[in-house]
């Protein structure tokens, strides 16, 4: 790969914490995700250019919902309230909750998040992509 994009911190930490020393005995690491695939299963690809990563607080409220759209690049969740479902154009359901972490592949299909739960979702998002290049792409409506 021509470009070395950063490792995020969740996953950097602890390997760390194995290299004998680098964090003080007081230290708590808990390793929150480890993958190269989306829950979808699709391969996570990173984009040519200069790297950029985005990261964000979001809260959903009960009911709310980020219509339907796509992620040019690797796209880091994790909840740290309530709940999320995403729903693919696939028909694929996957529900995230507190304490879940999650990647979205750009060779993912179409999806929306929802907010099932009766309690406001709140979470942190990351997206690791390109300078210049937006973090989500929206999608027109579902016929």
């Amino acid at each position: 790969m021509k470009y070395a994009i950063v490792t995020s911190l969740a996953l950097l930490l602890p390997q760390l914490s194995l290299a004998g020393g680098h964090v003080s005995e007081g230290v708590k690491i808990t390793p929150l995700l480890s993958t190269m695939t989306s829950p979808l299963g699709n391969k996570l690809e990173y984009p040519q250019g200069e790297a950029r990563i985005m990261s964000a607080k979001v809260i959903i409220p009960p009911g709310e919902q980020a219509n339907r759209h796509t992620h040019p690049a690797p796209f880091y969740g994790h909840i740290l309230q309530g709940s999320l479902t995403a729903i693919y154009d696939d028909g694929t359901m996957k529900t995230f909750i507190a304490g879940e972490s999650f990647v979205e592949s750009s060779s993912d299909p179409i999806v929306r998040t929802v907010n099932l739960g009766t309690t406001d979702m709140v979470g942190i998002i990351v997206f690791m992509g390109a300078d210049g290049m937006k973090s989500s792409t929206p999608a027109a409506p579902k016929e």
